[in-house]
């Protein structure tokens, strides 16, 4: 396997990890801790994590100026730039820090009716580490940012995955002889530590990455706020968007139909999640093709590659939902939630044609044009909102879901759409032909054959569910490879096809 289909392959695995751990560690960290323990564990990180906004999408921006410079030829440029973007790391992380000890004081004050006087010290102490664990991890998100430029997927994803892995393998080993909020976040901070160390050594050592500071170049800083400046807004917009379906079903509702959205957001998280595994892995080749200055097609061309691996893996997860997703829901959180699997297939439904687009961001990131991209999210999320305020006082939760549909279809579809091909330079007729029609039958072709596995096998266990699965997902790959993937893809799956037969012999 190549680098960039090891890549995928590795952040699938990752993401499947992440979701794993997810289901299964919390309730065991829940458990060894206590609902006290846990619950002040989770109220300083909840605290601690609105820090992590001063990031500034600094990473992104190393990646995007360190493929210019590279595909350009431009190793003192690189070299600068990497030792600005550390420097100004370093001033980010100092600003956290002193936030961190600002907030402390103050914490006594915001949370004195949840927090006894005797924990007050404990948990000041608590927020300081993870605070300090947030200023570290400034640091490897600029390290990422360096290693994905350099194409070093493989390594980024391994070393996440080795440190998932580890976290959990010493926390079930510690949680049992010291149960403290303490230890996990100890624990954390050790790892980040180990992390940056290992990542400064092998940017170093085996990418000889050099991180020198020639000129403090203004005119380049000011140019990378510009692009850093539409991430962090981006990031905001997102995260408003995120919760005001919340807020506004808070107002107007029950804190039983909020929790019953915040399943379902839940899961339109997860599914969402699918798409980016492949869009961070695809950037670097992308970027370097723009700065080349590769024609409008050739561009389109290799946006393509990567949106029909996302579509495939979305239309995957999105049919079975719709086929099974009652059982899943039913085993997952119990009976009396079918208005959970209503609102996530509306999400999922409805969300599929822009996550499938989303490496067209890579495009925009290197012709460092994202600013009209955050503009069509602002005017999208306000739509939203105002949708959203009308409609949940008669429709509850539907009315929630049905605004946030209405903004994702004309918004995040249609109108980005438009501004791929007016201000991106993309032939979006070119990518919409060659991306969706053939995926699309055999998706819904297999949905149609995978509609008889429920028919066979109606009953509702964990272990009927799996099987479900497994022939669903055994369906829908025999179907896609018959009559989805494209002469290219075919080729592709009989290459990495013969070279495992050949190593298995």
């Amino acid at each position: 396997m190549n680098k960039k289909t090891s890549g995928v392959v590795l952040s699938y695995l990752l993401l499947g990890i992440d979701i794993l751990v997810g289901i299964f560690f919390v309730p065991f960290l829940l458990g060894g801790l206590g609902d006290s323990e846990y619950g002040l564990y989770k109220l300083m990180h909840s605290t601690a994590s609105y820090l992590s906004v001063l990031d500034f999408g600094i990473g992104s921006t190393i990646t995007r100026y360190v493929i210019k410079y590279r595909t350009e030829n431009k190793k003192q440029e690189e070299e600068n730039f990497i030792a600005m973007g550390m420097v100004v790391y370093g001033a980010l992380a100092l600003t956290v820090l002193l936030f961190a000890g600002l907030v402390c004081c103050v914490i006594p004050e915001i949370y004195s009716k949840s927090i006894s006087s005797e924990h007050m010290r404990y948990a000041q102490m608590l927020f300081l580490l993870m605070c300090t664990n947030t200023a570290v991890g400034l640091f490897n998100h600029a390290y990422n940012g360096l290693l994905m430029a350099y194409d070093s997927f493989v390594y980024i994803k391994l070393t996440n995955i080795v440190k998932i892995c580890l976290r959990v393998g010493l926390l079930v080993a510690v949680i049992g002889v010291v149960p403290s909020a303490m230890t996990i976040v100890i624990v954390d901070l050790a790892l980040s530590a180990l992390l940056l160390t290992g990542n400064a050594f092998y940017s170093g050592f085996f990418r000889k990455c050099r991180i020198r500071l020639h000129i403090w170049d203004k005119k380049v800083l000011a140019e990378a706020f510009v692009f850093t400046s539409a991430i962090l807004l981006q990031s905001i917009i997102n995260q408003f968007n995120s919760n005001v379906d919340n807020v506004i079903l808070g107002i107007y509702s029950t804190t039983a139909t909020v929790a019953v959205y915040s399943v379902a957001l839940q899961l339109f998280t997860m599914y969402s999640s699918l798409s980016t595994a492949v869009s961070s892995v695809y950037l670097p080749s992308i970027s370097r093709a723009v700065f080349r200055g590769e024609t409008v097609d050739e561009i389109t061309q290799r946006v393509i590659v990567p949106s029909r691996i996302q579509l495939m893996v979305l239309l995957l997860a999105l049919t079975g939902f719709l086929l099974f997703g009652r059982d899943f829901v039913e085993l997952w959180i119990g009976n009396g939630y079918t208005e959970v699997y209503i609102l996530a297939a509306v999400l999922l439904t409805t969300s599929t044609l822009q996550l499938s687009q989303n490496t067209i961001t890579s495009v925009l990131k290197a012709r460092n044009i994202l600013h009209g991209k955050t503009a069509i999210l602002l005017v999208s999320t306000l739509c939203n909102l105002g949708l959203t305020v009308v409609l949940v006082p008669r429709y509850g939760a539907i009315g929630a879901v049905i605004g946030t549909a209405a903004s994702m279809i004309f918004g995040y579809g249609v109108a980005l759409g438009c501004y791929y091909q007016k201000k991106a330079g993309l032939n979006m007729s070119l990518f919409y032909r060659k991306t969706y029609p053939g995926i699309m039958c055999a998706a819904f072709l297999a949905s149609v054959l995978g509609s008889g596995i429920e028919i066979l096998i109606p009953q509702v266990s964990i272990f009927s569910f799996l099987l479900k699965a497994i022939l669903y997902v055994g369906i829908y790959c025999v179907i896609m490879i018959l009559i989805g993937l494209n002469d290219q893809e075919k080729q592709l799956m009989r290459r990495i096809t013969g070279r495992f037969l050949a190593r298995v012999k």
